[in-house]
């Protein structure tokens, strides 16, 4: 999809309802994919749960931080999934097969599954296959905190992370020079720094969870 300008639509309500309106269908088969069925504009909850979604989506949007419809998708199927579960917990429900705690797993499992998906697609745009990476993990706690380190450095960087979503690829050089990285751990752990620097910067808070699991070792617990 196109570029949007969201801070243009933020500050002008009327660019802002008529780019919802413009969008509707793309909130109708989100609403609808999540709930596995037809919506319907007039008598669905979960319709109007979407189009507070889409406009919450608009204001928290950050354009350094990936594609907006993306973010959106991720946005309505967190409330959609969220609504589910609450009016699910409303109705009776044999208490030998579920209980809260199951109902929150499956919600948590959901929303990862989704933030995979996505992550999936974005770092296709880098020529990364999220199947290929999980055997491009580094295998040593010192050598994956380094990576995250160097991932950190170029989130936290403007200039390094505008140059990386823009040439598709790490700033060897820089990140080098300036900050000691050798060329040939840079070229050997590519894959794994550029993915982590997606998630960094991304709403992908569950994977965020599982990464900052992932530098603690069990040598430090």
């Amino acid at each position: 999809m196109e570029q949007i300008d969201i801070e243009s639509i933020i500050s002008n309500e009327v660019k802002k309802e008529a780019f919802i309106k413009q969008y509707m269908p793309f909130i109708i088969s989100i609403v609808s994919k999540t709930t596995k069925r037809y919506i319907s504009t007039e008598n669905d909850d979960e319709f109007s749960i979407g189009l507070i979604a889409f406009s919450e989506a608009i204001e928290k949007f950050n354009p350094k931080k990936g594609n907006f419809f993306s973010f959106a998708e991720l946005i309505i199927r967190n409330r959609i999934i969220d609504y589910i579960r609450k009016e699910k917990n409303n109705q009776v429900i044999s208490i030998d097969r579920y209980n809260e705690a199951s109902h929150e797993n499956i919600q948590e499992h959901y929303i990862l599954k989704e933030e995979m998906e996505l992550l999936k697609e974005e770092l296709k745009t880098f020529k990364i296959s999220l199947i290929n990476l999980t055997d491009q993990v580094p295998k040593g706690i010192d050598t994956r905190r380094k990576c995250i380190a160097a991932a950190k450095v170029v989130h936290s960087n403007s200039e390094l992370l505008n140059s990386l979503y823009r040439k598709k690829k790490l700033p060897s050089t820089k990140l080098s020079r300036t900050y000691g990285y050798s060329l040939k751990f840079i070229k050997r752990h590519r894959n794994y720094i550029i993915a982590s620097v997606i998630i960094y910067n991304s709403s992908f808070d569950r994977i965020k969870t599982y990464m900052t699991e992932m530098e603690v070792s069990q040598d430090d617990v």
